[in-house]
């Protein structure tokens, strides 16, 4: 007989934000011995009230600032000038609207979606029998949700995943909650669940905080390459008879991914080149900005579906990375980009440099804030080698990134459910 599980994230359809694409991943390892319900958060008009979609009977949550919020970051991209000056303001005015709640009264700007994710719980309860919840952050409310539904149904198995830390400087928000208790508030949730999923730098880090709690209840999940586009051959050949076509995607945010000195890069280089941006956040002003001043060099698209993206992404000359502000958390999507075995180019913070890419061939790192002069003069040294690049080999990528194989996290996780 197959388990029920239920598993709580971000945003999953019919894009996904990092913790939806691990949800979606997840219920692909699993669907052939589980049935699976999503709650996640709603991305734009996109409503799903128990559809199917890739293995999962999705149901989607929204509340009204979010709503407002994700129309004013579109409005800023797809409108005239002048209505592109209403929706900067909107914009503005719902990042501090939702500060001064988050400063205030909740932990972030996500709160309300622990009271709308635990009520489904209820709901989806009633009509089957829940065996397994899977909470994934970000956002924490995910967690909170899953610990307030464990509460009043002891016996459901409840399993926590990490991607990172919630007791971080950068997430200190609420004048109130000092990191001392953000750090109470994390070990709680650790405490409450039955089993941990972590990423490797978040696991080392709950390991030393918490070890007696955690030590015989947590796992290290690396993060993985995509495998179906590892075995493809995605060469395009770097010429000087058109543009660099240069694609950055995911998420920029003011404080952990800010898009801002990439942009001043790009603005500036002389070389030709196309920068298409695939994102959300909330710098769409800062997007916007660039993306005028670049005569029709820089492109904002938003968010597109995986198989879009995927599509574009083979096309593209070089990949773009900006690394997290936050030392723990390493991006879940440099791992995809390996994946299309082509140029990369990394944004860094000063005196931060994660592993992964150290052993990556044609890797360029550039230093947030440095000279934008002496930035241009080591891309134009960069490009160079790029255009004698052919592409990394698969077997070099096996030999040296084992461990972040797919089958290697497929068995890891499988093992897991099966022993709830």
């Amino acid at each position: 007989m197959k388990k029920e599980v239920v598993i709580i994230a971000g945003i999953c359809y019919p894009i996904s934000s990092a913790s939806g694409s691990i949800a979606l991943k997840c219920a692909d390892y699993i669907h052939d011995v589980c049935n699976i319900r999503l709650i996640s958060l709603q991305e734009g008009n996109n409503v799903a009230n128990g559809m199917s979609y890739r293995n999962v009977s999705i149901h989607t949550l929204t509340q009204w600032r979010l709503r407002l919020a994700q129309l004013s970051e579109k409005g800023i991209i797809n409108s005239s000038k002048l209505k592109s000056r209403f929706f900067k303001c909107a914009n503005y005015i719902l990042r501090i609207i939702g500060r001064i709640q988050s400063m205030l009264f909740t932990v972030d700007n996500c709160w309300w979606y622990k009271k709308k994710a635990y009520k489904q719980l209820e709901k989806l309860n009633k009509e089957q029998k829940i065996d397994i919840i899977l909470s994934i952050s970000a956002p924490i409310e995910s967690h909170y949700a899953a610990k307030k539904f464990k509460e009043r149904h002891p016996e459901v198995r409840w399993v926590t995943y990490w991607t990172d830390l919630f007791a971080a400087k950068i997430n200190r928000r609420n004048i109130f909650i000092n990191l001392d208790k953000m750090k109470k508030m994390e070990f709680d949730i650790l405490k409450s669940s039955d089993y941990i999923l972590a990423t490797e730098e978040v696991f080392e880090i709950f390991n030393e905080r918490a070890n007696n709690y955690v030590a015989n209840k947590i796992s290290a999940i690396p993060y993985i390459f995509k495998q179906e586009v590892l075995n493809r051959d995605n060469y395009v050949p770097i010429t000087n008879d058109e543009p660099i076509r240069c694609v950055y995607m995911g998420s920029f945010y003011r404080d952990i991914r800010n898009p801002e000195f990439m942009l001043k890069f790009f603005t500036a280089l002389e070389k030709p080149y196309i920068l298409d941006l695939y994102t959300t956040g909330n710098c769409a002003d800062i997007v916007h900005k660039y993306a005028t001043k670049s005569n029709g060099r820089i492109t904002e698209h938003g968010l597109v579906s995986a198989e879009q993206l995927d599509d574009i992404m083979s096309k593209a000359h070089i990949l773009i990375n900006i690394e997290n502000a936050v030392p723990t958390c390493i991006p879940s999507k440099l791992f995809e980009l390996m994946s299309y075995r082509k140029p990369i180019i990394n944004f860094k913070h000063k005196n931060q440099n994660y592993d992964v890419l150290h052993d990556y061939p044609c890797t360029l790192n550039i230093i947030i804030g440095d000279d934008i002069e002496s930035t241009i003069n080591s891309f134009n040294r960069y490009f160079e080698e790029a255009q004698s690049f052919n592409q990394v080999s698969s077997q070099y990528i096996l030999n040296h990134y084992n461990n972040h194989m797919e089958s290697h996290v497929i068995n890891i996780f499988r093992n897991i459910i099966y022993n709830l």
